[in-house]
């Protein structure tokens, strides 16, 4: 015996869904939080931010990239060797081992906070 409804979902008009970015929740009668769901810029990695401590600590990424021979016209860089290797490196920590993501990756706050790039500017990719 199956089991039936009295109303199909046909019989029902369409429900708009309303998102609403900032909402006031009225807890007590004398305040007011708002609550913000825009999330602004946002990252996942933060875990790379103990790593990088270690890293100037240790100077693993500095005495790697002075090593580096870079043969590019140096008065036309905008990104040093330096810089290049750090995005690389905190990326593979991060799980981008291919590269694929570093177009995109390259705009992210805090690739860009631990490979010492001013926030305004992106990376290299």
């Amino acid at each position: 015996m199956g089991l039936q409804t009295q109303h199909s979902l046909s019989e029902h008009p369409s429900l708009d869904t309303k998102c609403f970015i900032t909402t006031d929740l009225l807890l007590l009668p004398s305040s007011t939080i708002r609550a913000d769901f825009s999330g602004g810029q946002i990252t996942s990695d933060a875990g790379l931010l103990p790593l990088r401590a270690f890293d100037q600590r240790h100077h693993l990424t500095c005495d790697r990239g002075a090593g580096l021979s870079d043969p590019r016209q140096h008065d036309r860089l905008r990104h040093d060797s330096l810089a290049l290797l750090r995005q690389r490196i905190y990326q593979i920590v991060a799980g981008y081992e291919d590269a694929n993501d570093a177009d995109r990756l390259r705009h992210d706050p805090m690739l860009q906070i631990v490979a010492d790039q001013k926030l305004a500017d992106a990376l290299g990719s």
